[in-house]
């Protein structure tokens, strides 16, 4: 598509943006040639799979901090606005728009004569004034009340130019959080069983600009030579990020979020940081007091060790036997096209792994199956998809129920799907359900799947909690007692029998 603008004849400087930052679920703007023409001349740009993954996780490496603006971070580099001087002869300019599902997204055309440049890039900056404006009043930051109050440094600490301190790692620590009495930390210490694994948070509060610090951990001596080793030991910097304190993101703050797996981590002025520490109990390990230290070096101060002990108790721990996990287990490129899908593999593969690895035993996502019609009452399916996620569980050591919580191709499984019940030769859903169901009960015996509950519900309200019901009831009178098995997820509060969700 394309406009047409009525002009006199003359120079004229284009400029146009048509980025999009996101949607609310995330979505982002991918493509692989979009052109934008302006009088014939040509502004092509061209997206592969690297260039893609390069700009969705351009703002992986960073951390979100108060002298910042979200804006300047975020805002800015997500809009490169085309710009362009052109010479129209025909008294209009032409400008035209080429691109794949939403690859242009075309917010803004500003067009003035190229002689009045001054008062053109006057015009510019008050746009990107009034964006700024207009983001700074739709969106509301709200920043954590620190803890603690400022220390008086010893000696010591002005020697390291820091004072490291440590709290409970069930509670966060702020970029702005300060040591509270009694948790200046002269050592750190925990305690677990064999095999256990388990965390230690010791946070830095820098008292003069640091560059960067960095957690060494050493060998952990025991009772009668026996050592956990400094391998045994996990090091990673806990990185504050944006997060939304309202569900629509209207109100955000800055919080600690991630842990990212280096010993070095920036410390940029005023910021409190945070090492995050994993030990990695031996599951032969003897019982008993493992003693040793930790280098912490900073890189404008001083290099100094705090003592670190963990206490092994007599025992283990029985292993989980109850489903527990996330909503979802893929960390997939949002790519149209197969190029992403060994990433996609991957990632799903690696996200298992340390899944497992800290203890959870189920997630949701999965089998993904595709409804293909009936034959002659016989309902046809692909199950490739969901027999290689089955597989990928099991190779991974999952052994639990899994929650779909993913679409089963073809059909509508959170309300009644009457076009494909008739498509299909059924009259009576409740036979319909049971004749798919049923066939997909059976290929997942002979696959050898795991245990799947199927998700047929998503928080309805309105006239929509009605039809989910509705839609529940049907798949109950198909199978009153399982496998397969259904469940829903439901969202309220009271006590009213009377309450449509109850009767979900």
């Amino acid at each position: 598509g394309g406009l047409a603008i009525d002009v006199p004849n003359g120079r004229y400087r284009v400029v146009v943006n048509m980025d999009s930052p996101s949607g609310y679920w995330g979505e982002v703007q991918r493509y692989r040639r979009r052109v934008l023409r302006v009088e014939g001349t040509e502004l092509a740009d061209t997206m592969d799979l690297e260039a893609f993954r390069r700009r969705y996780y351009r703002s992986w490496d960073r951390d979100d901090l108060p002298a910042e603006s979200a804006f300047d971070a975020y805002q800015i580099p997500y809009f490169a606005e085309k710009d362009c001087t052109v010479d129209v002869g025909d008294g209009q300019l032409n400008i035209e728009f080429e691109g794949e599902n939403w690859a242009c997204c075309v917010s803004a055309i500003i067009v003035f004569p190229a002689a009045r440049g001054a008062q053109g890039d006057a015009f510019l900056d008050f746009v990107r004034a009034r964006r700024r404006f207009h983001f700074d009043n739709a969106f509301k930051r709200v920043l954590h009340d620190p803890s603690g109050r400022k220390p008086d440094p010893s000696p010591e600490e002005r020697r390291r130019g820091c004072i490291v301190f440590a709290r409970d790692w069930m509670e966060d620590v702020f970029d702005n959080d300060m040591p509270r009495e009694g948790e200046r930390a002269e050592a750190v210490s925990a305690c677990a069983f064999a095999g256990e694994l388990e965390p230690i948070a010791l946070s830095v509060f820098p008292i003069e600009a640091l560059g960067t610090v960095t957690v060494t951990a050493g060998d952990l001596a025991g009772p009668d030579g026996a050592v956990i080793p400094s391998g045994a030991i996990d090091v990673g910097y806990v990185q504050h990020r944006i997060t939304r304190v309202t569900m629509e993101g209207s109100v955000y703050t800055i919080a600690p979020r991630l842990i990212v797996p280096r010993r070095t981590a920036p410390m940029p002025p005023g910021v409190t940081r945070t090492f995050w520490l994993t030990v990695r109990v031996p599951s032969d390990a003897a019982p008993g007091r493992y003693r040793g230290a930790l280098a912490v070096a900073a890189g404008r101060g001083a290099t100094f060790a705090v003592p670190l002990e963990v206490l092994v108790r007599r025992g283990t721990l029985d292993a989980v036997d109850i489903p527990v996990g996330p909503w979802g287990h893929t960390i997939d490129l949002p790519w149209d096209g197969p190029e992403a899908a060994a990433w996609n593999r991957r990632m799903a593969a690696a996200s298992l792994r340390k899944l497992g690895e800290y203890g959870f035993t189920t997630a949701s996502g999965l089998p993904v199956v595709r409804y293909l019609g009936c034959e002659n009452g016989v309902p046809r399916f692909d199950f490739s998809r969901g027999d290689a996620q089955m597989r990928m569980f099991k190779e991974n050591g999952f052994e639990m129920p899994v929650v779909t919580y993913c679409a089963l191709e073809g059909l509508t499984t959170y309300y009644k799907d009457a076009a494909a019940m008739q498509a299909a030769g059924f009259a009576d859903y409740p036979a319909f359900i049971r004749a798919l169901f049923g066939a997909i009960q059976r290929h997942a015996g002979e696959a050898g799947w795991l245990p799947v509950y199927w998700n047929i519900g998503d928080e309805p309200i309105g006239d929509d909690l009605v039809r989910s019901a509705e839609n529940a009831e049907a798949y109950r009178a198909a199978f009153p007692q399982g496998p397969p098995f259904f469940t829903a997820a439901s969202s309220f509060s009271g006590s009213d029998a009377n309450d449509p969700h109850f009767r979900l």
